[in-house]
């Protein structure tokens, strides 16, 4: 069995890394140049928006662990294009490479509401009411200053339609 993981020198992925390659499991890490790994886990440069790259990545493997993502970052766009796009890539080339593996995807609990009384939760409020000002910004009419879970505040984006009041 040999596992793909994305975002291996990350705070979980590398946890989760160099205790697969203790136990003996086959395995390779999508990773960008000039990065360490653990002993025994095989690299493969490349990047999530490099199709080429994740073909090389994906091929013959039975499983792939995906936590690479963006999140803390002011550029918004960089965090959409990551997660969405990044991840939208990944799923193409396993489908089309390695049909048969597993894929598991990762998430932060970020994603979810801060202010709820327990971690996120699929049966959770999703929209308008999980928007938030952040930043410092006082000006809840202005989409740049909103955090919004689960789909992006400015209204071409996401859904089609602005989060928030700004239907």
């Amino acid at each position: 069995m040999t596992i793909l993981v994305t975002g291996a020198t990350g705070l979980v992925g590398t946890r989760l890394l160099s205790r697969l390659a203790e136990a003996g499991m086959d395995c390779r890490a999508l990773v960008r140049s000039g990065r360490n790994l653990p002993a025994g886990v095989t690299a493969v440069e490349g990047d999530l928006f490099d199709p080429a790259s994740l073909v090389r990545a994906v091929r013959d493997v039975s499983a792939i662990i995906h936590f690479a993502a963006v999140f803390r970052s002011p550029d918004t766009d960089l965090i959409w294009k990551s997660n969405l796009e990044g991840t939208r890539n990944l799923i193409a080339a396993t489908k089309a490479h390695a049909s048969g593996a597993r894929f598991i995807m990762s998430s932060t609990s970020n994603v979810y509401n801060t202010d709820n009384a327990h971690p996120g939760r699929e049966g959770d409020a999703r929209g308008s009411d999980q928007c938030q000002i952040v930043s410092g910004s006082k000006d809840e009419h202005d989409p740049s200053s909103r955090h919004c879970h689960g789909h992006d505040p400015r209204p071409d984006r996401g859904n089609g339609r602005a989060c928030c009041q700004y239907h």
